[in-house]
């Protein structure tokens, strides 16, 4: 805000503004791109540091994820939290504590399997190689993955 009281016309802001025109009016389109987007940078960036700073960006990894989260976490995260809310009203006792168990729970286990499935077959993977890295990584990623973003979710 300017020092008048109305918003202040920067790109920073005029960005935000058009990003949550988009999101009340293409709800699905904006979340599936940002999903994509965040993703493809995700493990770019990860990929960068992982080799600390040096060596040659794998570009199929980058789109298998990107597109993964284009084509399945956009969508899927969509209609899921909307049904989320509907199962889980805001009204029952400690209804955000149940969203995020029905979340981390239900949820999480099958779609990090789709996850780990789907994202090796998208860099180019056979089916046996995408199951041999579910059975080596996958019990390790859940619970890495329900330490981490179970309070994330929850403060969320």
């Amino acid at each position: 805000m300017s020092e008048n009281g109305k918003r202040s016309d920067n790109l920073l802001n005029r960005l935000l503004d058009r990003y949550f025109y988009l999101l009340q009016n293409y709800p699905l389109a904006t979340k599936s791109i940002t999903s994509a987007a965040l993703a493809g940078l995700g493990d770019f960036i990860s990929q960068k540091l992982a080799q600390g700073g040096q060596g040659t960006v794998v570009w199929r990894n980058v789109g298998a994820y990107a597109f993964f989260n284009l084509i399945v976490t956009g969508p899927l995260s969509h209609f899921y939290y909307q049904w989320l809310e509907k199962l889980v009203p805001s009204k029952i006792p400690f209804a955000p504590a149940v969203r995020v168990l029905v979340d981390r729970l239900i949820f999480a286990p099958p779609f990090l399997f789709l996850v780990f499935y789907l994202v090796a077959l998208f860099q180019g993977h056979t089916s046996a190689v995408a199951m041999d890295r579910i059975r080596k990584f996958y019990w390790m990623a859940l619970k890495m993955n329900w330490r981490v973003w179970t309070v994330f979710q929850y403060i969320i």
